[in-house]
């Protein structure tokens, strides 16, 4: 396929879609003075999809005049400017990639980098990052032209979401966001959560959140925590048998998620009662939990015969601590596989319409972990 698409250029798109060279030489890269008619970026769009034809691998392929690995690009949307190894720091995209390095060498002999975006709103840097990828995958919010320079250069995208709702930065009038979605629910894993620990005969709840919800940062919060607050009031709405009550670390101005350990001992230190009162507590992840799990501890209390307690993620770093928490995480093995077979496909077909999938979720124990 890569042969055949090297012997391909824009002459030949031109042809195809009955325009200048010019024409589709501005539409992938851009640099149009005036707004293209709706009719021209559907031909020049449809003869890049007829002949699966991609700038970055054809002219690529021609100046190097050698065989080329594929690469997958993964963008970290909520904050695409941070430092790449910050991204691969964060526990949630640190499980998820490493899985997913992993699969794209073995089964599709392809590459996997983390792209930093200075400049997430100029049109050249975007153009510059994606010149080499065959894939992006973009964990979060979307960005307007980094999905317009996709579409342009018939690119592939996979979105990757905890929640399924797609946030947006930027004007998107006139462009064209086609894109695989993959997600699945964490207010849904709260929610089963609340399940578990009410089968269990717990009535009296407490969750704590994330400090970094709206109430507590409204220019910047995060989509995924709000979610899960969400998920926690309307399993507590669902349960009149059942009371709860929710806590919230203070804000702060160089939030990480490695923070909110030592901010949830804070917090339940000025909320013993509610810590002491409470049968089953719901964390708004991993961290948070051991945050919980030891103040806890530090009042006498043992988590699992005095109380229920839970994170969310199954990260990694957590696995072999003491005490073992009750979790839950998106199906990590099945979230790796849906994506390799969207690559595959998107490989040879770019005309079918985009895939939009939700991925199971598992509730973890610690007798399974």
């Amino acid at each position: 396929m890569e042969a055949e698409t090297a012997k391909i250029n824009i002459n030949t798109i031109a042809r195809l879609a009955k325009v200048s060279t010019s024409t589709v030489s501005s539409f992938i890269n851009g640099t149009e003075v005036f707004p293209f008619s709706p009719e021209t970026r559907l031909r020049v769009k449809e003869a890049m999809r007829e002949l699966n034809y991609r700038p970055h691998i054809g002219g690529i392929l021609m100046r190097r005049s050698a065989q080329r690995r594929g690469k997958v690009g993964f963008v970290m949307g909520e904050d695409c400017c941070q430092p790449v190894l910050r991204t691969a720091a964060n526990p949630l995209v640190q499980r998820f990639l490493c899985d997913l390095e992993d699969a794209i060498n073995t089964r599709l002999n392809m590459s996997l980098e983390i792209l930093r975006i200075d400049g997430e709103d100029s049109r050249s840097v975007w153009n510059t990052q994606l010149l080499e990828l065959d894939c992006l995958i973009n964990f979060g919010q979307l960005n307007n032209l980094m999905c317009d320079t996709l579409f342009r250069r018939n690119l592939p995208m996979i979105e990757v979401y905890s929640t399924g709702e797609v946030r947006r930065h930027g004007d998107f009038s006139g462009i064209d966001a086609e894109f695989d979605f993959l997600f699945w629910r964490n207010d849904c894993q709260i929610e089963r959560l609340f399940e578990h620990f009410h089968a269990m005969g717990k009535r009296r709840f407490l969750f704590i959140s994330s400090c970094n919800i709206k109430a507590l940062r409204p220019d910047f919060y995060g989509y995924d925590a709000e979610m899960k607050l969400e998920g926690f009031k309307r399993a507590l709405v669902s349960h009149p048998d059942c009371s709860g009550r929710i806590l919230s670390a203070k804000n702060v101005n160089d939030f990480n998620m490695f923070r909110e350990f030592e901010l949830t001992r804070e917090l339940l230190r000025e909320n013993r009662d509610a810590l002491e009162a409470a049968e089953a507590v719901i964390c708004h992840n991993d961290i948070v939990a051991q945050g919980a799990a030891s103040i806890a501890m530090e009042f006498g209390l043992q988590p699992g015969r005095d109380l229920e307690l839970s994170g969310e993620g199954d990260f990694r770093e957590f696995q072999y601590w003491h005490p073992k928490i009750t979790t839950s995480s998106v199906d990590y093995a099945r979230l790796t596989d849906r994506i390799c077979e969207l690559i595959e496909l998107r490989r040879s077909d770019r005309k079918s319409p985009p895939r939009k999938i939700e991925i199971p979720t598992l509730l973890i124990t610690p007798g399974q972990a």
